[in-house]
């Protein structure tokens, strides 16, 4: 697409790790390109409401962040299989991780621990992690 001079709003995952990032924001620089990743839940209505007022100050400061989200996928191909990019965290840990990043205003956090078990595959089909902020 950004090849043929057009932008793109990819649904998530935008890509599979780190450099087929920086190789496609990279092109989308040099052609002028707009690139963003879909993760249509940050437009939900009440999304938007919740991210207003934590930026407001009305809910206060927010010190603990619990998500979770989960469904039978150990027979979707596009989250089972490697060769299609799959993994649950890429499909749909992204929302969870998400709307906790977000809660904490966008910082990255300090501390990652994360476990979680693969399938036969090689494709992790569950995981659980605790993110670690600054305060």
């Amino acid at each position: 697409m950004l090849e043929n001079g057009k932008h793109i709003l990819m649904e998530k995952p935008l890509d599979i790790n780190t450099k087929q990032n920086e190789e496609l924001f990279a092109l989308a620089k040099s052609k002028k390109l707009f690139v963003m990743e879909a993760l249509w839940s940050r437009f939900l209505p009440s999304y938007e409401f919740i991210m207003d007022q934590l930026k407001q100050g009305v809910i206060g400061d927010v010190l603990h962040v619990t998500a979770n989200l989960g469904f039978n996928n150990a027979d979707v191909a596009r989250i089972a299989t490697k060769e299609l990019g799959g993994g649950t965290v890429l499909d749909l840990g992204v929302y969870a991780i998400n709307i906790v990043e977000q809660a904490f205003k966008g910082e990255t956090p300090e501390k990652v621990l994360a476990v979680g078990h693969l399938n036969k595959n090689g494709v992790d089909y569950d995981f659980a992690a605790s993110l670690q902020f600054k305060d």
